[in-house]
Order: structure tokens, then C-alpha cells, then sequence
């Protein structure tokens, strides 16, 4: 550390002490000299502004560092050697103000005359800052936002000392109607969101310098300055009301939010926080009375009720805020304490510690404690003893318990404290004791105790007061912390354990069975996939009460069965996941069919029309492998190839799995790349009208043509996409790709036959389906006669109201629908009642053997009588023989496709085909 300028004074009156402050490792070290009124600072890096800084006549010249404010206290600092420490603000280059602390010590002659002044100063900017933003904050309400009802009592009563009688500002208190049915329908949670809400929107509508504070738990109070008449204060009341109208408050409540408010004028009905909102109170009464959401403006005259002293309108909080009583005065020090730090803490626990140790303090008493019940259990949760500090407690169980007991039956206790003499009890170590109970929808869940043995035994009116105040503070916030607390527990117990069979979630057996394995590295495991065969068919048939029923019995079978090493979890729906530990892979499969057959006979020995089964899927963990959600997906690939057998039941995971699985992996990694590429192709195959031979429209079909040259048939990617979604964008690529052939085909004056376009089950999960297809023929300028769509039957069977909606509007856009590969599903006859479609298309399997059997002509035949009769038209897909074309024709089929007239084309394939053609008939 460099001397500082001046340091011969230092050096003659003091080296040694001047040393020794440099020693303290302190920010940035500074000297006054008196004589010469010079202000020298050392080189430093904590204070730049400082550094190294020289100020002749330094009483003149500190306003060119100091805030001009501040220049005063320094001046005195240094010219009278302070002793304390003082506080100022440094002008700074790199932001306006710097807040420091200085600390000095005087430096003296042989004539005990100060000579010199040395001492250092540190940066307090953050801290100061984090201070007064504390202090601001501990002035808000926490959950609104607004000022707290203290704050706002300071503010407005600061404006209206500073007002002139000539001035007219408007006071309204506002109650939120109905507030606490909302809470009960929807829950706190989201009571305290629309409160908040209120809030900004209320906000919203005031101008700046009004004042709003929350002085309820659904009320407020508005100060509304400078006001130019009572209807303009009428109008400003009503945008309030309007703020409250049009915040949301749930979809199913029976009626908007609404409210009442009370206004009293400044200075007309009074001159003080408490004469206005008493005046306000009474309007708002009136306003209660009349029934009617409207503002009431208090005047003299008003008809109201008699009231017995001390008694009020409409408000239980009025001004009295915390109820104080008959003019005693409780300790609001402490009760604001109270608050400040309970309203501010994210520790509810360390601050009602903390709390306590206040209370004792100031109460002067040997115990304070607080005690809940939880789940049946009463016991102290927060404790303070004189003697032994915090967590410390002389009271037994059994009495705890017994002011328990006594307080649930006590009466009238939500408005009192109790004493030991009101109680009937007699203190364990002697003295006198005061408690006060809490309570949560009219249920005791604990009460704050606080005794005293020695001293005064009695306790004041301002005790009980101050008492009972700070127990409603706690309690308020130790019944939100415990109902947050249940609240997380039910979330922790929903992420771990399945609510139905009591099982593990995947959750908790991914971190169990990562445990596990960990923990017996030389044991081998494996992941079993179980699920139970026509699972779907029993609910559909026995209903949900059964199903549930079976899943409960297979989950205790499992408990029952697993030992050692062994964990199971519920993973989804009826599927079981189960870690295992085996030796040999023999032995691996005997165990789960062990348990596969075991199961499935303990059951149709019960159920013997069900003939229930169970399938399983078996992954052999390899060394050190730690995906185990990997390991069940692939269990679950094994089980499905089982799934549906009627021979096997149990399949391991093998090369050829894992290969197909690397496949799909890479075609979803290359699948979002492809798109942007324009990998994905369409393809035409043509339709041809039966009765001339003639092209009458085409399919569109996509193809994957890679970079490599190779093309992937859509088998191979289709179904994967369907299953991760990818569909929805596919799909809409090839309606775009349509909508623009048939846009260039509509400009160039070609021959134009509508295209069909195949619509995923996944586009029924999207609302959005309509507007995207609307959208894209606006904007290639198509007829929707151009294009049709194809649902598939299975849609209609999983899907049947979502299904037939999307067909209906679609059919009202004008579009043309069809029903793909109708006759594959098991309920096709049973829908045709239900759908209203253009076209049916007969499924490829009619025609796949080649030459068709009597069986088959009688249902094929049979299906387009009936279709005719229901003005819909046939196409038959997948016809590949002339045999077939010419029975179809025999039996007016409308429309065929297939590979008996062209596979699918390109597009420039498929224009030279249609070009062939002389015409194109109409449909």
C-alpha cells in the first residue's frame, strides 16, 4: 500500500498508529490534514472515483466528490474527528451514486491538539441498496403486490397533512363479493392468482400519485387525489368496477366477479386515514344493504342502523386494523415485527425460531411454544426456553396434549386468549401461562403457549392484545406453510407411488433400480415388460371397476412373488415393468413364466369365460449399462411381438430388435433434415372409372428419396412418425405439395382431376386441423372439389365423434371425403349409419388372393348395394387382376386402383399418363 499525500503530518504525530490502520486491510485509506484543509486518499481498486485523489481547501471543494446532501455530515466527520462511523453518498463516473461508510481516528500532538484525521472507507452500495429494497418490501403485501395496510395508512395520512382545504381527493374502500365462494370452488391457490390479478388491473385504472392498499383479505383501499368533483370520483369508481368485471376468475362459476364500493371525501367528511375510512366503511355498508354493485357515497343523513359501542357497520378489520380493543394499545412494534419478518421470509420455521426468541424477550417469560396437530398427532413444533434457548421446552407430553383436548372444547375461543384460570389447569412448573388457539375451517390445529414463573403473574391487557395479534400472524402463515407442505407430499407421493395399485412409479424405479444395480455389481439383472393380453376388451366388456380391480390383484401378485433383489412398478395403463435378478437366461425365462402362468390360472379359475393372460418382454441389462429407461423400452419391444399370441408369452429382446431400433433411431434423427431437404416425394396412383377405363382422379402417396439415391417406402417411416408426431408436418408438406400441382395445373390451362390426400389419426388431436387446411387452398387459389381426403376406418374406430365432426366439416367446406380401407375393422357396418361420406374404399384385402372366393364376391358385392342405397360411392383398392376388374364392373363397382393400371408415379410420370388419355370424365 502506497503512503498517502500528506504523510509528513502522519510521520510526526503518529507513524506508529497511522501503520497500524494500514494494517487493517481496509477499502481505500484517507487522510485530512486540518492545518491545510487537504483531502488526500490512497491508491486502491475499490473505489476508483477516489483513487489517489488530492482536494486542496477540501471544505470548499467536497461537493465536487460528495453528494451535495451528504457534504454537510462529511465536513462535520472530518473537521470534528468523529468517533462514530457515518454514512454518504459518493458522486461516481461509472453510476450516479455510490453509498460508503467512513471510519476514522484523530491523529494528536504532543498538546493533545488534533492535528489529523486518518481513517477508511468502504463501499456499502449493495448493501444499503438490498436494505432499503427490504424496507420497501416490508411495506408491500406479499401476495398482491400493493402497499400493506400500515403502509397505506402512513402514505394517505402523509398526503392529507400536506393538503390544503381547498384540495378534494376521494377515499373508497372496495370489497371483493363472493371472494370466499371462489376460494372454496377453485381453491386458495387460485383464489390468491385472482386476487393478484385484481390487483394489476385495479392498478391499471388509478393515475399516478393515487394510492391503493390491501387492507383485507379481499379488500382494498383506493386514494384518489385531487379530485375535481363527485361525479368525476363517480366515474373513477366505476372503472374500478369494471377492473374487477373483467378479471378472470375460472370458466365455471355461476357469475362474474363483483364488488361494492364506499367512498368519503377529503376534506368534506374528514381530515385523517381514520375519519375517511370510517366514513368509506359506512357507504359500504349501504351498498351491502342495497344489494346492488354499486358505489355509495357517504352524506350526511344516511339512515343506518344502531350499533352497540365499539361495534361496526360492515368491516371486521376496519381501522382498528388488528382489532385493537376498548382504545388498549397492543404492542405493535412487536405485532409489525411479527409480520415484516413472516411476510418476507421464505423460511417459515427459522422465522417463527426466531419469532419466539423475540417473544420471550419482550414478554419476559420463561417458555414459549407453539403446538400443532398433524395427521391425529399433536407435539411442539417450535420451542423457546429463558435459559436454554430455542428448540428447548419444560412441558411434558401429556400436558401439551391436555390444553389440547381442553381447547377444542372451549368456546368462543377464536376471539380470546385463555389464561391457566380460565382454562382450569395448573402450570407444570408453577407461574401463570397464556395461550391462544388457531384454527382451520373451524377445526383446532394447534395453539401458541407462553408461560411465566416468576416476576409479575399477571398478564396486562396489552399482553393478551399483542399476544393474540402475533398468534393470528403465525398461524396464518404456519397453516399455509403445513397446507403447502401436504400439498408437496401428495405431489411426492403422485411422482413415486401409482395412486391404483400402490406400485412404484417408472419415476421411483428408475432411481431405485439404478440404486440397485449400483449396489450388486456382480448380480445380473434384467427388465421384465409385462401387460395383461386384451386388457382393453375386459374393461370395454366388464367395465373400468373390473379392469381396476385386476390391476390391483396383479400388482399384490408381484409384492407377493418378489424377493431379495427384486422391484416392480406400475410403468403405464396395464403395463408392469419388474427388475429382476437371474443367473442363466434359462432360468430368467422360467421365473417370469412362472409367474405369467401362475397368474393367468389363479385368475380363470375366477373369471373362466375371460381366459385372461399375461404377455412379457425380457431385456438382459448389460455390464455397467445405466439407461434403464432405454432397457424398458426395449422390454416393451419384446413384449409386444407376444402381445397378441395365442402361443407364446414371454419373448427376449434380441440383435434383430436392437437393429430395428437403430433403424428407427437413425430415421428420426435424419427425418426433420429430410423434410427441409425435400427428401419426401409425392407420388400419383391413378383411379379409374370402372365403366369407361378412363383416369377420374389419383392418390397422393409419399416416398423417401435420400441423398444416397436409395428410397425408403413409407412403411418404413409412417407408422414411426404417427407414433412421435412428426406425421402432422409430413402430412401438411404433401397437401402443400398437392395445392401447388394443382395450382400450376389450374394457371397452364391443363387437364385437372382431383387428388386424395390421406389424413393421420394424430391430425384429431390437433383444433387446428380445419384453419391449416382452409388456409393452405387459400392461398394456392384451390376449389376444394380438387382435393380429397381420406380417413381411414381405424380412425373412425378409436376416434368416432372427433372423426365424424372433422368428416362433416370438411364436407361443408366443400371437400370430398373417404372412408379408407373400409372392411379391415370389426364394427365398419355399425358406422356407416353414422358417417355421411363420399366415397368408401374397399380395403386391398378383398383382392389379395389373387382370384376371389364366392365368400368374398357375396360381401363385396353385398357392401356396394348398400353403399349405392346410401348415395355413396365405391372404389376398390389393390386390384391387380383384369379377373377382378371385370367382376367389380359386373357389380357396378364406381371407381379401382391398383397395380393392374399403374403403380404409384412421379408426378411428371403421372402427367404424361394423363396426357395420354383423350378426356378426363367427370365423377
Amino acid at each position: 500500500m502506497e503512503d498517502v499525500q500528506g504523510v509528513g503530518v502522519i510521520s510526526k504525530y503518529g507513524l506508529e498508529k497511522y501503520n497500524a490502520l494500514i494494517e487493517m486491510n481496509c477499502c481505500c485509506f484517507f487522510e485530512f490534514d486540518m492545518e491545510a484543509d487537504r483531502l488526500s486518499f490512497s491508491n486502491n481498486m475499490v473505489i476508483p472515483e477516489l483513487s489517489g485523489k488530492v482536494i486542496e481547501h477540501s471544505t470548499f471543494q467536497m461537493s465536487s466528490i460528495i453528494v451535495d446532501r451528504d457534504v454537510p455530515i462529511v465536513i462535520e466527520f472530518l473537521h470534528f474527528a468523529g468517533e462514530n462511523p457515518i454514512e454518504f453518498r459518493l458522486k461516481g463516473f461509472v453510476q450516479n451514486a455510490i453509498w460508503c461508510q467512513a471510519r476514522g481516528t484523530a491523529i494528536r500532538n504532543e498538546q493533545n491538539e488534533t492535528v489529523a484525521f486518518v481513517g477508511y472507507i468502504i463501499n456499502i452500495d449493495q448493501q444499503k441498496r438490498e436494505r432499503e429494497e427490504q424496507t420497501a418490501r416490508s411495506r408491500m403485501d406479499s401476495l398482491t403486490g400493493v402497499w400493506n395496510q400500515f403502509a397505506v395508512k402512513e402514505i394517505i395520512n402523509g398526503v392529507l397533512h400536506t393538503s390544503d382545504s381547498d384540495d378534494c381527493h376521494a377515499f373508497m374502500i372496495l370489497d371483493i363479493a363472493g371472494f370466499d365462494v371462489l376460494n372454496q370452488k377453485l381453491g386458495f391457490l387460485f383464489g390468491n392468482v385472482v386476487l393478484n390479478n385484481i390487483a394489476v388491473n385495479l392498478k391499471k385504472r388509478i393515475t399516478e400519485g393515487d394510492v391503493i392498499g390491501r387492507v383485507g383479505t379481499d379488500k382494498f383501499v383506493l386514494f384518489l387525489k385531487n379530485m375535481e368533483s363527485v361525479s368525476e370520483a363517480y366515474e373513477k369508481a366505476e372503472l374500478l368496477l369494471k377492473a374487477v368485471h373483467e378479471t378472470y376468475a375460472g370458466e365455471n362459476i355461476e357469475q362474474k366477479l363483483s364488488c361494492n364500493v364506499g367512498v368519503s371525501f377529503f376534506p368534506k367528511q374528514g381530515t385523517q386515514y381514520i375519519e375517511l375510512f370510517s366514513k368509506a366503511d359506512i357507504a359500504l355498508y349501504q351498498a351491502k344493504q342495497n344489494g346492488e354493485e354499486i358505489t355509495i357515497y357517504h352524506r350526511d343523513g344516511l339512515k343506518l342502523p344502531k350499533l352497540a359501542e365499539g361495534q361496526l357497520y360492515y368491516n371486521e378489520y376496519h381501522i382498528k386494523e388488528l382489532g385493537s380493543y376498548k382504545k388498549s394499545e397492543a404492542n405493535m412494534e412487536l405485532v409489525h415485527f411479527a409480520m415484516e419478518l413472516l411476510s418476507n421470509t421464505k423460511d417459515v420455521g427459522s422465522a417463527v425460531n426466531m419469532l419466539l426468541d423475540k417473544i420471550g424477550r419482550n414478554f419476559l417469560v420463561s417458555n414459549v411454544f407453539v403446538v400443532e396437530q398433524e395427521k391425529k398427532k399433536t407435539g411442539i413444533s417450535y420451542s423457546w426456553n429463558f435459559k436454554e434457548g430455542l428448540g428447548k421446552s419444560t412441558a411434558s407430553q401429556k400436558y401439551v396434549e391436555e390444553l389440547f383436548e381442553l381447547l377444542s372444547k372451549a368456546s368462543g375461543m377464536r376471539r380470546s386468549c385463555y389464561t391457566d384460570l380460565d382454562m382450569g389447569v395448573r402450570v407444570e412448573d408453577g407461574g401463570t401461562m397464556l395461550l391462544c388457539g388457531f384454527y382451520e375451517e373451524d377445526h383446532l390445529k394447534g395453539y401458541v403457549y407462553m408461560e411465566r414463573n416468576s416476576g409479575c403473574l399477571r398478564w396486562t391487557e396489552q399482553e393478551v392484545e399483542s399476544f393474540m395479534f402475533i398468534t393470528k400472524i403465525i398461524s396464518f402463515y404456519l397453516l399455509k406453510l403445513r397446507n403447502s407442505e401436504r400439498i408437496t407430499e401428495k405431489m411426492e407421493m403422485a411422482k413415486n407411488f401409482d395412486s391404483l395399485t400402490g406400485l412404484p412409479t417408472v419415476h421411483k424405479f428408475l432411481t431405485d433400480a439404478e440404486i440397485l444395480v449400483k449396489a450388486y455389481n456382480t448380480t445380473r439383472f434384467a427388465i421384465v415388460s409385462m401387460d395383461i393380453k386384451n386388457f382393453k376388451y375386459i374393461n370395454d366388456s366388464l367395465g373400468y371397476d373390473a379392469g381396476d380391480r385386476l390391476l390391483k390383484e396383479f400388482a399384490q401378485y408381484l409384492r407377493d412373488t418378489s424377493y431379495g433383489k427384486q422391484i416392480c412398478a406400475r410403468s403405464s395403463a396395464d403395463n408392469f415393468a419388474v427388475l429382476m435378478p437371474y443367473e442363466t437366461a434359462e432360468q430368467l425365462k422360467l421365473r417370469v413364466m412362472s409367474i405369467v402362468e401362475s397368474f393367468s390360472e389363479q385368475q380363470n379359475r375366477k373369471n373362466v369365460a375371460l381366459n385372461i393372460g399375461i404377455s412379457a418382454g425380457i431385456y438382459m441389462l448389460k455390464d455397467k449399462e445405466k439407461d434403464f429407461m432405454a432397457a424398458i423400452d426395449n422390454a416393451n419391444i419384446a413384449r409386444k411381438l407376444v402381445k397378441n399370441s395365442s402361443v407364446d408369452s414371454c419373448a427376449f429382446f434380441d440383435d434383430n430388435m436392437e437393429r430395428e431400433i437403430k433403424k428407427e433411431q437413425q430415421i428420426i434423427s435424419n427425418m426433420h433434415s429430410a423434410l427441409d431437404n425435400e427428401e419426401f416425394q409425392v407420388y400419383l396412383q391413378p383411379k379409374i372409372k370402372l365403366v369407361t377405363g378412363k383416369i377420374s382422379g389419383a392418390e397422393a402417396l409419399v416416398r423417401w428419396m435420400r441423398r444416397d439415391g436409395t428410397m425408403l417406402p413409407p412403411n418404413d417411416f409412417v407408422p414411426l412418425f404417427e407414433k412421435n408426431g412428426f406425421i402432422v408436418k409430413l402430412d401438411f408438406y404433401i397437401y402443400e405439395q398437392v395445392c401447388k400441382l394443382l395450382q400450376k395445373w389450374k394457371k397452364s390451362g391443363a387437364k385437372i382431376v382431383p387428388i386424395s390426400v390421406n389424413v393421420s389419426r394424430v391430425h384429431l388431436y390437433h383444433d387446428d386441423f380445419l384453419d391449416k387446411v382452409l388456409q393452405l387452398i387459400r392461398t394456392y387459389q384451390v376449389e376444394p372439389w380438387m382435393i380429397e381426403f381420406e380417413l381411414t376406418e381405424s380412425i373412425f374406430l378409436n376416434n368416432t365423434v372427433t372423426a365424424i365432426t372433422v368428416m362433416k366439416e370438411l364436407r361443408k367446406m366443400g371437400f370430398c371425403v373417404s372412408i379408407d380401407d373400409f372392411g379391415a375393422g370389426y364394427s365398419s357396418l355399425n358406422l356407416l349409419k353414422d358417417m355421411r361420406t363420399d366415397v368408401l374404399k374397399l380395403d386391398k384385402e378383398f383382392f389379395r388372393a389373387g382370384e376371389m372366393k364366392e365368400e368374398e364376391r357375396i360381401i363385396v358385392s353385398s357392401i356396394i348395394r348398400m353403399a349405392k342405397q346410401l348415395n355413396m360411392k365405391v372404389l376398390s383398392e389393390g386390384v391387380e387382376t383384369q379377373m377382378q376388374s371385370d367382376f367389380l364392373k359386373t357389380v357396378e363397382c364406381d371407381m379401382a386402383q391398383g397395380y393392374l393400371y399403374a403403380k404409384p408415379l412421379p408426378v411428371k410420370e403421372f402427367e404424361l399418363l394423363l396426357k395420354s388419355y383423350e378426356e378426363v370424365l367427370e365423377s
